[in-house]
């Protein structure tokens, strides 16, 4: 017993977190610094990130504020420097993400498109693209992308965001089937419906009525939280899951169901 290391540590591991200045990404953030993690916090807003960076634990800890929609180049060059002084990197969780609820006859501009796309999506295969060069990941990384139920399960008005987090999860197939030979592990989760601030403008705009009809009802056990995601994104950034890869693990309290 003496030579028992626990399969789900993330002990000395450096690891990338987009979106990490609320929600499921923060939490993801705190949860691998209690496993033992060293984290790279990536959001636009550079204060919200500092609130992350005092509810972290260990050290070694990095924030990157950095917006997704800027130029490619900007954020590779943001990325390069941050391993170039950090060093490489075990893992990255693309949960960063933007949301709309617009019917498709209200879908007016190629800006409403190519928002959610470019952050929800386009950034997760350009980091991925960047993490994954020769000297910038160990061996055995593991890549997570955080998609949705509303990518395997329809929800009307949610054509744009559904179609973005349907874009990860297949892309995550791929990409462990590219990335395996050099030993990188892509998975995804397709979380519920999680309490986060992202949802609260969903419950203000439907009224708390509809919100229980419509959402929470939907949930067999109850709408989540951040640390149920979390908690598989520990599974999955682990020694624990060595074994998978090219899946996306559904967390969603029975919604898809």
């Amino acid at each position: 017993m003496n030579n028992f290391k626990n399969p789900f540590s993330l002990e000395d591991k450096k690891i990338l977190v987009t979106g990490a200045s609320s929600g499921i990404g923060q939490a993801i953030a705190i949860w691998i610094s209690r496993m033992g993690g060293q984290v790279a916090l990536l959001a636009r807003s550079k204060e919200k990130l500092e609130k992350t960076f005092s509810l972290l634990e260990g050290c070694n800890h990095r924030i990157v504020p950095l917006d997704l929609l800027s130029q490619e180049y900007e954020i590779e060059e943001t990325i390069d420097n941050l391993i170039q002084e950090w060093g490489p990197l075990h893992g990255m969780v693309h949960s960063a993400g933007l949301t709309i609820t617009q019917p498709l006859n209200r879908i007016r501009t190629e800006k409403d498109y190519n928002n959610i796309f470019n952050v929800n999506y386009r950034s997760f295969l350009f980091l991925s693209q960047i993490c994954c060069k020769k000297k910038n990941h160990t061996k055995n990384a593991s890549i997570v992308a955080i998609s949705s139920i509303t990518a395997l399960k329809g929800k009307s008005g949610l054509i744009l965001y559904a179609s973005s987090k349907a874009a990860l999860a297949s892309s995550v197939r791929c990409l462990a089937l590219e990335y395996a030979p050099i030993g990188i592990r892509f998975n995804s989760i397709c979380p519920g419906w999680v309490d986060t601030p992202m949802l609260k403008s969903t419950r203000e705009k439907l009224g708390e009525e509809l919100f229980e009809q419509n959402i929470v009802s939907s949930h067999p056990l109850g709408l989540g939280t951040p640390n149920d995601i979390a908690y598989a994104a520990i599974y999955l950034l682990s020694d624990a899951s060595r074994w998978v890869t090219g899946s996306s693990l559904i967390i969603d309290g029975g919604y898809s169901c």
